[in-house]
């Protein structure tokens, strides 16, 4: 007991420490550190996906679970994942980063018609999981196969006798699976599963009634897919049953490391290094500010480290695909080299690829769903997701005082002279070196902030030189806005807060100076609500085709009570449906049901 004690006093140490350290993302840790870090905890990631088998044009949908190694519930270390398809020669052909909430994450991806057919691994890890102190990273199988392109000769049979027959390619009846390991600690099943009928018609409702005996199974997480068993024989699908069971007696095999990959434990790390533009010489404690424009738009600074590293931690959803960096103060003008760090896929180890070969018997069937999915793609815009807005805290330089909609008053030509006449508490004025500086007026009693700069923004365009939108049309700003409370940045005090917004919200796409430095992100995915078909009765929907063979896809399954009814509607299809269900309970145990039925 007394161990437990002081390793979790040891975890919530080095979580400190590392919190408060000037952050990058792999750096060395300090010798008093290292016994406390290896007694951290580790993490493991589980993926179920809705299918092992994608044509181009298809969608692969998943749900990401981040867990503790030792616990089986949420991590509450790693608020960043990723996910990527790499091909047989370990090369990345996809890759997504995913924002975790309560440890859970989602996506999908549309399989495109440039890439070949064969053999894949779907891999799944934090960066947290790259020091090897935690699980392996998560892999499983996938079967990729693009009828518009020649089919590579490692697929393609070489003689009758090595190839898949039709008859093992035939719709396989779907079994119940055998958990390798109870799903509850008692042994008895997290849930049991009724169908209102045995067999279904075509674009007909099917109701699945839930039924947890067990406490822990509501308030878990859990995802479901629905989806037509094929034709063709898909890669066994993942346990996560099977693959607790396994990762979890995986030896550490990273914890002797003294450079670490640190969690991304606030949100995500964005990184790199400034050097000199000639002599790659790296330039320390320099200033750095990040703009991500939009509606939305993200701000921070940072500071450059000895070896010319920077760091910045964005724990907000953005809308900019690039960050525009921006190097501050009097050093800004000379010229400088900023590297972003590049992301790279941790090591797997070995893996073993799953092997099939196409049979020409099967050309129709693979004719015939190709034709079945530009069908249904056609139709995209009737059946498309849902982006979902994450509901988030605005950040205090978008927690406005005061909203000025210029098109209220007359109009002036320039921006000093609509401050004269329209906007109260803010003017122009001059720096010690004769530089226009904005001024923002302190609310009574803080009339020491007055000198103080005010942080400006321009289409959420951190301006650290006044005087680059001084001469800005004012025709072209539609909205001011302001705020008069004092901020403090880092090292850095504002007075006040003095936002332009344009009407094409377009600024820094034309905007030009030498110290700014814009980069493409490796940007979280948005979160999505997944289109659900329904029929009602009505004719609105009889014209159109319905070719779905996902009928369903949830991937965030809320089990709140003992009884839980979930339905959908059947396809245009006929033909053997399995339901999948898995997550984690409450309590952080496994949870996997298998059941199938039949469209007539």
């Amino acid at each position: 007991m007394e161990h437990m004690k002081n390793t979790g006093i040891n975890c919530l140490l080095v979580v400190w420490i590392l919190a408060a350290m000037p952050l990058q993302a792999q750096t060395a840790l300090p010798a008093e550190l290292a016994a406390a870090y290896r007694e951290m905890p580790g993490e493991l990631v589980y993926v179920h996906q809705n299918t092992g088998l994608l044509f181009s044009g298809e969608t692969l949908y998943y749900k990401l679970y981040c867990l503790g190694r030792s616990t089986g519930k949420p991590s509450s270390i790693s608020k960043i994942a990723y996910v990527a398809i790499v091909n047989r020669e370990r090369e990345v052909v996809f890759r997504q980063k995913l924002r975790l909430q309560d440890g859970t994450g989602q996506g999908d991806f549309l399989l495109p018609a440039d890439i070949p057919t064969g053999s894949y691994k779907l891999l799944a890890y934090t960066q947290w999981m790259k020091n090897g102190n935690g699980a392996p990273v998560f892999s499983s199988d996938l079967m990729l196969i693009n009828p518009y392109q020649e089919v590579p000769q490692d697929y393609l049979p070489e003689n009758r006798a090595d190839s898949i027959t039709a008859d093992s390619l035939a719709i396989q009846p779907a079994k119940i699976l055998q958990p390798a390991i109870p799903s509850i600690p008692s042994g008895t099943e997290a849930f049991t599963a009724t169908l209102n009928r045995e067999g279904y018609g075509r674009r007909q409702k099917v109701e699945l009634e839930l039924l947890s005996p067990n406490a822990d199974a509501p308030g878990g997480r859990y995802s479901i897919s629905v989806r037509r068993v094929p034709k063709l024989k898909p890669p066994p699908p993942s346990d996560p049953l099977a693959f607790e069971e396994v990762a979890r007696k995986t030896e550490v095999t990273g914890a002797e490391k003294e450079e670490i990959f640190l969690p991304e434990l606030r949100g995500e790390l964005i990184s790199g290094k400034v050097q000199t533009a000639s002599g790659s010489q790296p330039v320390a404690n320099i200033p750095l500010a990040l703009s991500l424009s939009g509606d939305d738009f993200i701000f921070d600074m940072a500071r450059t480290d000895g070896q010319g590293r920077f760091y910045f931690n964005i724990d907000l959803d953005y809308e900019a695909s690039s960050g525009i960096f921006q190097v501050l103060g009097n050093v800004k003008e000379e010229e400088y080299d900023l590297l972003l760090d590049p992301h790279t896929v941790p090591d797997p180890g070995p893996l073993e690829f799953y092997d099939f070969r196409l049979d020409p018997m099967l050309a129709a069937e693979i004719s015939d769903r190709s034709i079945r999915n530009q069908i249904e793609n056609a139709y995209g815009e009737v059946k498309a997701d849902t982006l979902v807005k994450a509901a988030q805290e605005i950040p205090f330089y978008r927690n406005f005082q005061q909203q000025i909609r210029l098109d209220d008053f007359t109009r002036f030509n320039t921006i000093m002279e609509t401050l004269v006449e329209v906007v109260d508490h803010v003017w122009l004025d001059r720096d010690a070196q004769g530089d226009p500086l904005f001024q923002v007026r302190p609310f009574d009693g803080y009339l020491d902030g007055i000198g103080l700069p005010p942080m400006v923004f321009m289409d959420g365009l951190f301006m650290q030189n006044h005087e680059d939108i001084v001469s800005f049309p004012a025709r072209r700003i539609k909205n001011i806005f302001i705020s008069r409370d004092r901020y403090q940045l880092g090292a850095n005090v504002f007075q006040g807060i003095l936002a332009f917004e344009t009407f094409g919200s377009d600024f820094a796409d034309s905007f030009y100076r030498n110290f700014l430095k814009p980069e493409t992100l490796f940007k979280p995915v948005p979160a999505k609500t997944y289109f659900y078909q329904e029929y009602n009765g009505s004719d609105e929907k009889t014209r159109i085709p319905d070719f779905r063979q996902q009928l369903y896809w949830n991937p965030g399954l809320e089990i709140v009570e003992a009884k839980t009814n979930i339905h959908w509607y059947t396809s245009d299809l006929p033909g053997n449906y399995e339901i999948r269900i898995q997550g984690y309970t409450a309590t952080g145990h496994p949870v996997a049901l298998h059941k199938t039925f039949i469209v007539e």
